[in-house]
């Protein structure tokens, strides 16, 4: 690749938009949409636009890996360096399951007296992670929750779901469309 090509790659991984990126890179204005197009036919091209993209992705393996390094993780162990020992104690002796927790602050005040006493006051705030979410996240991934959509509208179904598909349409969802467009098939082949 030239060094022009390689500027155009770089550019185009953050814009997006070919005329765009062939300016960027050197190329003429005038004739830049022409060329950004012609560029991203160019094997080279595409080919370091891709190797660049799957870079940047992330593996199933490497999302799953670290979604069970969060799962196992414990907040306990991160209070206890951090000075704040209680939390690992309680795991520790059954009182608690610290990994429930979704966030941890301990609020310390120090207020000295006019006769020179101190005391320390403290508030303790937790966030709990939602268990709805987590068992509906559950239920996601091993493919025994399907999500419905409900929608109440007081017009004709055919304009509904013309609704709902150029909705989904600016998504981008592909499947959910795909599902609805099937439907809305089922419905005026039954209703004629």
């Amino acid at each position: 690749m030239t060094s022009r090509q390689r500027a155009f790659v770089a550019a185009h991984l953050t814009t997006w938009n070919a005329a765009e990126s062939a300016r960027r890179a050197g190329y003429a204005p005038a004739s830049a949409r022409q060329t950004g197009r012609r560029l991203l036919q160019t094997p080279a091209v595409a080919e370091a636009i891709k190797a660049e993209l799957q870079g940047r992705n992330m593996t199933a393996a490497e999302a799953l890996e670290g979604l069970a390094a969060q799962a196992r993780g414990d907040m306990a162990d991160f209070a206890a360096e951090l000075g704040y020992p209680q939390l690992r104690e309680a795991r520790d002796a059954g009182r608690l399951d610290t990994r429930l927790i979704h966030k941890f602050d301990l609020d310390r005040q120090i207020e000295e007296r006019k006769d020179g006493t101190r005391i320390t006051r403290e508030r303790v705030k937790l966030e709990l992670y939602n268990a709805q979410n987590a068992r509906a996240l559950i239920l996601k991934a091993s493919g025994d929750l399907e999500e419905t959509i409900v929608v109440r509208y007081e017009r004709g179904l055919e304009e509904l779901f013309g609704f709902i598909i150029d909705e989904f349409s600016k998504e981008g969802d592909g499947a959910t469309l795909d599902r609805i467009e099937r439907v809305l098939t089922d419905y005026q082949a039954r209703n004629g």
